[in-house]
């Protein structure tokens, strides 16, 4: 076309493929947007699954809010892991998946802390302690 052509067809050409690219990138990310959804759900056991898919821009910062909740969680000096573990051999150091999801519960934690739902600590971290009215009564009885 650039050979062939004058330049002002050749601009017409180049406008009309910018414009059609433009439009196809916003039914792309249109696309992206209704796909998104997350599911979260109690297992048998109790525990939570989480299961989703995010827009490319909010999968980004999820992996960075992650990757900080896990440096702040396993960061430490060598030589205190290394002691650490010389006085434990047996401790097991928590696996990659394990470190992500102990991440995205500081995350939790701090969104909830830092305004999104302030809530009181006593409705976030609770000890229920159920003692017999005996052992209350009577410092000598044991319990």
């Amino acid at each position: 076309m650039g050979r062939a052509g004058t330049a002002a067809h050749v601009e017409r050409i180049v406008r009309g493929w910018r414009r059609v690219d433009r439009q196809a990138e916003a039914r792309e990310s249109a696309r992206q947007h209704a796909g998104r959804a997350l599911h979260v759900y109690q297992d048998e056991d109790g525990m939570v699954v989480v299961r989703g898919r995010l827009e490319p821009e909010v999968g980004a910062l999820l992996l960075r809010a992650l990757e900080a909740g896990r440096e702040t969680l396993y960061r430490k000096d060598r030589a205190g892991e290394a002691a650490a573990r010389a006085a434990d051999p047996t401790a097991e150091v928590p696996s990659p998946a394990q470190q992500q999801a102990d991440a995205l519960a500081l995350v939790a934690e701090t969104a909830l802390h830092h305004g999104l739902d302030p809530g009181t600590a006593g409705e976030r971290y609770q000890v229920v302690v159920h003692v017999d009215a005996a052992a209350l009564a009577d410092p000598e009885q044991p319990g």
